[in-house]
């Protein structure tokens, strides 16, 4: 620091960026944003499009300085017009949500265009949904996989997620289940839970993938413990029939029962049935007609034939008693369906 100040103060610009990203991150100096936004100041005055960059994610997100995003776009502007692919992209992003601009899609598209031609992981994976979407740009699925793909090659979870949906689907690209689950892999790996969940399916199913249970209901616990409902609701089925882990039937219906009170109607459904058959719990028909008549409720067809099964061997009071726990789950929000 003591090299770089007075060439800093001199006006050499590698100085003064130095400088700042001291302050910045506290490299060998207390943390300071309000020294680090003057040092880029000094910097970015002098036309540096990096100091031009840094100094307008400062004015953007209030850090060192008052927030200002009129001054964070004029910065941006600056900074893209000398082709910095960190501004052109965050310009475009300002553009896409009316930052401190007027809204404006194909002005967002055409700075994401111009990062993403530098490798912009971000930028390619916006051009991916605008190609998708048709926002900006005329929708054309193959343009979005393959921007999708240039952005999912660089770790971006979300173009690795959306990319292996497509070939999932044969969208935009040939279906191919094996290029799917190695997508659906690279974003799980990172965390994904929808990914975790898929790729899950996909083991459970033998898409892509050797059929693989124990590997389904690991991935599906995976999801399922960062809240994904329709993996606590799979994740059940394999502890009821016994694949890929030992049979558990107070397991099953425990899981049923979490994705049940999360709104998911396939476990109610399943939850209704175990509790008739007493399958993992105690048999309870009041309990049985209650998540059969939530199933029902909530688009499960099936359900009305198998309350009406067990009705035959239920009291007026009982089904009456088991109609009013049902309305009372409802208002609940699921609160109250013990």
């Amino acid at each position: 620091m003591t090299q770089w100040l007075p060439l800093a103060k001199g006006g050499n610009v590698q100085a003064q960026l130095g400088l700042a990203t001291m302050y910045l991150k506290g490299l060998g100096v207390e943390k300071d944003y309000a020294t680090a936004a003057q040092w880029y100041s000094k910097a970015a005055q002098l036309g540096d499009a990096s100091a031009q960059y840094a100094l307008g994610m400062m004015f953007a997100n209030g850090m060192g300085i008052a927030k200002n995003e009129a001054q964070a776009l004029a910065l941006f502007q600056m900074g893209a017009k000398q082709g910095h692919a960190g501004s052109q992209y965050v310009l475009g992003d300002f553009y896409r949500r009316g930052v401190a601009v007027t809204k404006d899609d194909r002005a967002a598209a055409k700075w994401f265009f111009l990062a993403a031609k530098q490798g912009h992981a971000r930028a390619q994976y916006n051009i991916g949904i605008m190609y998708q979407t048709g926002t900006g740009v005329d929708a054309d699925l193959a343009q979005s996989a393959l921007w999708y793909s240039m952005a999912a090659a660089q770790g971006h979870v979300e173009a690795q997620y959306n990319l292996a949906r497509m070939f999932d689907a044969g969208k935009g690209v040939e279906k191919d289940y094996a290029i799917a689950a190695k997508w659906f892999k690279a974003a799980a790996d990172q965390g994904h839970i929808k990914s975790q969940y898929n790729l899950a399916s996909m083991y459970k199913n033998g898409d892509g993938v050797p059929q693989d249970y124990a590997e389904a209901a690991k991935l599906y616990r995976m999801a399922a413990d960062g809240g994904h409902v329709k993996a606590l609701n799979n994740l059940a089925g394999l502890y009821l029939g016994g694949n890929g882990v030992a049979a558990d039937p107070s397991m099953a219906a425990n899981l049923y029962f979490k994705a049940a009170t999360q709104g998911h109607p396939s476990a109610q459904f399943n939850l209704g049935l175990m509790y008739r058959d007493g399958n993992g719990v105690p048999k309870d028909l009041v309990k049985s007609h209650m998540w059969l008549n939530i199933a029902r409720e909530n688009g499960v067809g099936k359900a009305n034939e198998k309350m009406a099964a067990i009705e035959g061997a239920m009291s007026k009071a009982d089904i009456s008693a088991a109609v009013e726990k049902a309305k009372s789950c409802f208002q609940s929000k699921y609160q109250t369906c013990q």
